[in-house]
């Protein structure tokens, strides 16, 4: 662990509220089950009790159901609660307060069963939607008081895993805005986010009511290339030959990796022997392919993003790393970042913030003065996207990260002519029409790809159920009726519906 994690893994502990925002495969969850696991080993001494939580199943808990998203995340927490504090032996599960968090003392649903009741709400029909009953954080925070006294616990921390991607915008507002609600003596929530498609909402700062931590590697410190070597070692020490023997290759694929270990270790299970004629095709397959591919596959999840992600490749394809690359084979500076005029069309801004997501881009520095006297944001292109522009990319990547400088980034003024074409998009539609986009999507895919037996599947071509959706909204004794199909085989096709639609979603 580096001295950087160290002092991730320790505010994760502490008593301040913390969003821990990074990029896919840099981290977040290795640090915050570290923290888990340091908390459980100091539990009897420093009685801080470690509660993880993934709200996976947030994708199908239907859009228009009033408060049912919010119900449902304050029951998974008081459920997760309960299950922490009984297993760590810190309070019996028949306890007076246990019952109490879970629900179990009142005549309504247990929380338990409401979480079942809200993931399965998919399966009605509209207008068939059922009220569920309301819960106030101010419960939780009285039960939890209750819980602490009893048991002895000085305090919870809530470690919430980056689950919150598969959010809808007014979903995340829900979420932060629960969190600053909950926070107190006696709760702590860490919540682990993706950059680019987190909405806060009105109601929750980030820089006030919570310590906002970006996790992302600065390819400029010193030590960045130790660093990135000694990430792969700990996974593969058998690479420590070829690295050494071709180190300009790994230097390379390094700082195409942008900060990221796990395109890093991606990259080089692909050319393990680290051989140098082999890299510019694994430079192509990773920044020229699969990258942007990835984002281009976010217009089938999220539908009603699908202009913004479809200009923003173009924009980065056919505007911005041409220019990087034609600029640093002609100006003594290198760069690879680019400044957007704050007063760009926000449908721009949100392109932008798609394309940090996707790992193409990373925003580094908001509200920063660029060229003119403009103000703007500043961005870095992953250096992978246009290293893979050359004949040479190890001679090219040693030109541009020994001459890289973050003021010589390329501007692009609110005027910018390609912003035209995305001006006038509509951003109320994001957040209205479309909440449930990407779960509709997997809905209407086709039956066949769900992974069954071919038993499994002449059942369901049998029972002419053409899409995922039509075998999630059949019932189980639907599948019953079929010779051969009892309540075990009807139990694990629901089953494999219900996980590829959560496979899907979760990225």
């Amino acid at each position: 662990m580096s001295p950087t994690e160290r002092k991730v893994v320790d505010k994760l502990k502490n008593r301040m509220p913390i969003v821990l925002s990074a990029s896919r495969g840099v981290g977040k969850t290795i640090l915050l089950r570290k923290a888990e696991d340091e908390l459980a080993k100091s539990l009897a001494t420093d009685r801080v009790l470690p509660v993880f939580v993934k709200f996976r199943d947030s994708p199908l808990i239907a859009a228009k159901q009033g408060d049912a998203f919010l119900v449902w995340m304050i029951a998974k927490i008081r459920d997760e609660i309960a299950r922490a504090a009984t297993t760590y032996g810190l309070i019996a599960p028949d306890n007076s307060v246990i019952r109490a968090i879970r629900g179990q003392n009142s005549p309504g649903s247990t929380m338990e069963e409401l979480e079942t009741k809200l993931t399965t709400a998919y399966r009605r029909k509209s207008g068939g939607e059922e009220a569920v009953e309301s819960l106030d954080p101010d419960d939780v925070h009285y039960l939890v008081e209750r819980l602490c006294a009893q048991a002895s616990i000085r305090r919870i921390v809530l470690l919430v895993d980056e689950a919150i991607h598969a959010f809808q915008p007014n979903q995340q507002r829900q979420f932060f805005t629960l969190m600053r609600n909950l926070s107190g003596p006696y709760i702590t929530i860490k919540a682990a986010v993706y950059p680019g498609i987190s909405t806060f909402g009105e109601s929750f700062h980030p820089n006030h009511d919570a310590t906002f931590i970006g996790l992302d590697r600065d390819i400029l410190d010193k030590g960045y290339l130790e660093a990135m070597r000694s990430i792969v070692l700990a996974k593969d020490s058998g690479l420590r030959r070829a690295i050494e023997d071709n180190s300009a290759v790994f230097d390379t694929l390094a700082y195409a990796a942008t900060g990221n270990p796990r395109i890093l270790v991606k990259t080089i299970s692909e050319n393990r022997r680290l051989r140098r004629n082999a890299l510019p095709d694994t430079l192509r397959q990773q920044y020229q392919e699969a990258i942007l591919s990835e984002h281009t596959d976010l217009a089938d999840k999220y539908d009603g993003h699908a202009a913004l992600i479809h200009w923003g490749r173009s924009f980065i394809e056919d505007h911005v790393l041409r220019r990087i690359y034609q600029r640093n084979n002609t100006r003594k500076e290198a760069t690879s970042h680019i400044w957007i005029h704050k007063d760009a069309p926000a449908t721009v801004h949100r392109a932008l913030q798609l394309l940090c997501f996707s790992g193409v881009l990373r925003q580094e520095d908001k509200n920063t003065r660029g060229p003119g006297k403009g103000i703007g944001t500043r961005y870095l292109v992953n250096l992978g996207c246009h290293l893979v522009l050359d004949d040479d990319p190890i001679e090219y990547c040693e030109q541009v990260t020994s001459k890289l400088n973050r003021r010589a980034a390329i501007d692009f003024p609110a005027d910018e002519e390609k912003f035209d074409e995305i001006r006038d998009h509509d951003l109320g539609t994001i957040d209205q029409g479309d909440a449930n986009a990407a779960l509709r999507a997997r809905l209407n895919s086709r039956a066949t790809r769900l992974d069954l037996t071919d038993f499994q599947r002449k059942t369901i071509a049998e029972l002419d159920l053409q899409t995922i959706g039509d075998v999630l909204l059949a019932e189980e004794s639907t599948f019953r009726t079929v010779r051969g199909v009892g309540p075990v085989y009807a139990r694990r096709i629901h089953n494999a519906a219900q996980a590829a639609v959560l496979e899907y979603l979760s990225g």
